[in-house]
């Protein structure tokens, strides 16, 4: 017995060390280095997670958990910022949520994630701005560069491209209003003068040369106006002499009769092309040709685009009529909940005789002769079939629920399907050609849930619905087997409704209900009281299906209303068009109107003044983002900080992760004379701060940035971050302040 424990007892020495070193490797702290090495740092957090779950009494896994945590949350938010700087804003916002994950409410995080987030949708904006305004749609493009500026106020692209925008809109207000709005008043008192020298009069009264057409013939004007304008006194002598003047450079004119032969001589015209987003070029065209008299004009459906050739203020009317009607449709999004509810009961109960009845007969092969006794004969060859006999003992009862819950995105006007269900093949016709070939053509009939709606988003987000459902079933087939013909059961519902956005809508009561009893007896043996029921058989069957149906629209967005200057503006006369009032009785509405077409104003963000600057938060930071180090060798690591204002004491924590990093020395500030203290006490972190002299007046200020050096001894491979917490500075006014920081990340081979 001794020899045989002595031979034993090494094997159970190897198993328990095959066990630990088993443990060992796969405990959590390996895999999660593992993973951490992998750089797949939200694994390792998830596995230091389900250790403290496992074991809730081990205090190294929660240290380890809160280290781990911290450690991928900075490793995220430093992939992000690396993001950032190349505006890869999918790939930050990915980086920062994967941060959040190790830690939901880490505030740096949620700070980053929300710039990123209006950063990405700010470029977005910016880009679909640039494309407006070389579309020359620039009151929509100055909208979207606003709205990229409402977002991020300090960028600097939307910036210069809301100037240039504003400069453009600028130049057409000066163009729609004149060269000379801006010119003294002016009295006029002519009497019985002649037009030449009226004309010349006001012009030389504005600095303004005038010249005249050949056909421009002697007359008397006769007109008198006090205090006008250059602009209203040149309309009306127009009027009253029947003329009109081009500009031909900014301080000349020349004035021309009004006659089609000199107006086609004299204009200008110009060909434009109209790029279109929502509305379709061949309606466009029908709205300009029914408001406007157009000499050339043609569409391209392709490009979606309207060609016009024709006069600068012709073109100009025609500009605002697509700025007021080329507008994004309304888009809403309907919600859809479908629940179709089965109820089935079958019951079979009793005997079961097949076919019912008996059968007698006698084989063909056998003759049987008349002179032998013939109730023998037929007895011996004749055969007797009885039906077979089945009990039946069955009940079913089936509670069925079908429930679909789509969601469809929709236009205004615009109709939408849903169907959720088969298309089942039915025969239509069978073709018999010339060459004897039968062929059979079928029609494909959509069975099940067929739902269609229509909807029209009124200018209150209200939404009126035509809505038409179809519920549908393949039955039976009531034809043959060569020629089938299935019967199709269906419920149909049409109405139209008004909602309010997020409004729910029900419409159910599609309710069919089908009962059948059927009583099988043998006559006289089934009709007996109470035995009778041996010789009977009972099928029962039921069924009862509800259609219920709830609809919530959703918009998403409403109609986009032009702005009142689009909505309304000047056209000119009957025969004349323009894009200004020519009569200075209009002189109120014009001025309205003037007013209506200057840019929209907006806040650009400025640099922030001193003051401002005095609120930004102070940065902790280190000089380097990434350090090197072998096993064994000494890390130096200066500490930095930039102040935004004197400070009357300084307080942070140095986080470090101590199996790869030891904490070698204590720290010295070699580029300042102050009283920095320092607690090293806890492993893992080391604690620091400085407070302002009794004799300074000043307060705290850091020179060239240095707060002071660490000294680390690499221990072992892996990837350390060193991680400042706990930052915070109390200005000369006793108030305490929160910091930035920026970690750094030590890379020991």
């Amino acid at each position: 017995m001794k020899r045989l424990k002595i031979k034993r007892l090494p094997n159970y020495f190897f198993v328990m060390f095959t066990s630990m070193l088993s443990a060992c490797v796969n405990s959590p702290v390996q895999v999660s280095n593992d993973h951490i090495a992998n750089g797949d740092y939200n694994k390792a957090v998830i596995e230091y997670r389900k250790a403290s779950i496992d074991h809730p009494n081990n205090v190294e896994y929660r240290s380890r958990l809160e280290q781990i945590e911290l450690r991928a949350a900075e490793h995220y938010y430093q992939l992000g910022l690396l993001a950032m700087e190349t505006q890869d804003f999918p790939a930050a916002i990915e980086h920062y949520e994967q941060g959040l994950v190790a830690i939901p409410k880490h505030p740096k995080l949620i700070q980053a994630l929300n710039q990123a987030v209006a950063l990405k949708e700010a470029h977005f904006l910016e880009r679909e701005a640039i494309n407006l305004f070389q579309a020359g749609k620039t009151q929509e493009a100055y909208t979207q560069v606003k709205k990229a500026l409402e977002l991020v106020p300090t960028l600097k692209s939307a910036q210069g491209l809301a100037k240039e925008i504003e400069s453009h809109l600028s130049d057409q207000s000066q163009q729609v209003l004149g060269p000379f709005q801006n010119s003294k008043p002016i009295t006029l008192d002519f009497r019985g003068t002649d037009i030449r020298t009226a004309f010349q009069f006001i012009g030389k009264s504005n600095n303004v040369n005038i010249i005249f057409d050949e056909n421009i013939k002697s007359g008397s004007l006769t007109l008198s106006a006090k205090n006008v304008s250059f602009e209203q006194a040149l309309s009306l002598m127009m009027k009253t002499t029947q003329t009109f003047y081009k500009t031909i450079s900014e301080k000349t004119l020349i004035i021309i009769p009004e006659t089609l032969e000199k107006r086609r001589q004299y204009e200008d015209y110009i060909i434009r092309t109209f790029f279109l987003t929502a509305i379709r070029a061949k309606t466009m065209l029908e709205i300009i040709k029914g408001l406007l008299k157009v000499n050339s004009v043609i569409i391209n459906e392709a490009m979606n685009t309207i060609i016009v050739r024709d006069t600068e203020h012709t073109i100009s009317l025609i500009a605002k009529l697509i700025e007021a009607n080329d507008r994004k449709p309304a888009e809403m999004i309907l919600e859809v909940e479908i629940l179709e509810v089965n109820r089935s009961k079958a019951e079979r109960l009793g005997l079961d005789f097949g076919g019912y009845q008996l059968a007698a007969s006698i084989p063909s092969s056998e003759i049987i002769t008349l002179n032998d006794n013939i109730p023998n004969a037929y007895g011996s060859l004749a055969t007797l079939t009885l039906p077979a006999l089945t009990f039946r003992f069955y009940k079913q009862d089936v509670d069925a629920k079908i429930l679909a819950n789509p969601k469809i995105r929709v236009i205004n006007a615009k109709q939408a399907k849903i169907h959720i269900g088969d298309r089942v093949p039915l025969r239509a016709s069978t073709i018999t050609d010339a060459t004897g070939q039968v062929r059979t053509t079928y029609d494909y009939k959509e069975i099940g849930i067929r739902l269609l709606t229509e909807p029209f988003i009124n200018l209150d987000n209200s939404v009126e619905v035509k809505l038409s459902l179809e519920v549908s079933t393949l039955g039976e087939n009531i034809g043959t087997v060569e020629e089938s013909a299935f019967r199709i059961g269906t419920r149909n519902a049409e109405t139209f409704m008004l909602l309010r956005d997020g409004e729910t809508a029900i419409l159910g009561g599609l309710i069919r209900d089908e009962d059948r009893n059927t009583r099988v007896r043998i006559p006289g043996l089934g009709d007996i009281p109470i035995f009778g029921t041996l010789f009977s058989n009972f099928d029962r069957s039921g069924g009862r299906t509800d259609i219920l149906l709830t609809i919530t629209p959703r918009v998403v967005r409403g109609w986009d209303i032009p702005s009142p200057a689009a909505r309304e503006f000047f056209s000119g006369s009957a025969e004349t068009y323009m894009t200004r009032s020519l009569y200075a009785e209009n002189l109120s509405k014009k001025n309205r109107l003037r007013k209506s077409i200057q840019p929209p104003q907006t806040t650009i963000a400025k640099r922030p003044s001193p003051d401002v600057r005095k609120q930004q938060k102070p940065l902790f930071l280190f000089d380097e983002a990434v350090y090197e180090a072998k096993v064994g060798d000494s890390l130096l690591v200066n500490m930095q900080a930039e102040l935004t204002m004197p400070a009357s004491a300084l307080t942070w924590t140095v986080v470090y992760d101590p199996n790869i990093l030891q904490y070698d020395a204590a720290p010295s500030n070699v580029a300042n004379d102050l009283p920095l203290s320092h607690n090293a006490d806890q492993p893992g972190q080391v604690k620091f701060q400085i407070r302002q002299s009794a004799s300074s007046q000043t307060g705290i200020l850091i020179k060239d940035q240095q707060l002071g050096q660490l000294r680390f001894k690499a221990k072992q491979r892996g990837i350390a971050y060193l991680i400042y917490r706990a930052t915070e500075m109390t200005d000369l006014q006793g108030q305490k302040r929160d910091a930035q920081v920026k970690a750094a990340r030590i890379i020991v081979r």
